[in-house]
């Protein structure tokens, strides 16, 4: 089994969600693990973030 990263390119945006003070870079996309999971990182605006779930 071969095993390769791929990471974002740090000219790469984030994707920003303003309302709650999220930006999203994905480190990993879908495509590589044929749709079995992706990898994402995030960053929140001090006492902002994704709501609790």
């Amino acid at each position: 089994m071969s095993v390769s990263f791929l990471h974002s390119r740090l000219t790469e945006p984030p994707i920003k969600f303003p309302a709650i003070g999220l930006e999203l870079f994905v480190r990993i996309p879908p495509a590589p693990s044929s749709g079995e999971f992706c990898l994402t990182e995030t960053i929140n605006a001090p006492g902002k973030g994704p709501p609790r779930h």
